[in-house]
């Protein structure tokens, strides 16, 4: 994770693409990750990135459940 504007770019997808979707929670996470980048201080960002992650895959299961209704 050296790369500001690239990681800054990854949240800002990951935050529109989860706030389409409603996920808010995973939008909001992504919206302060977007915020780390742009200020180009990434230190402390890996614990959020895991944190994401989990909350990825929360929303993702989620998805899957509804589509076996």
């Amino acid at each position: 994770m050296n790369d500001a504007g690239a990681f800054r770019q990854a949240a800002h997808s990951i935050k529109s693409t989860s706030l389409t979707f409603g996920a808010l929670s995973l939008g909001e996470m992504a919206k302060e990750l977007e915020r780390l980048g742009r200020a180009g201080d990434l230190a402390g960002a890996r614990e959020k990135v895991d944190q994401l992650a989990a909350e990825y895959d929360r929303v993702q299961q989620a998805l899957k459940d509804l589509g076996h209704d």
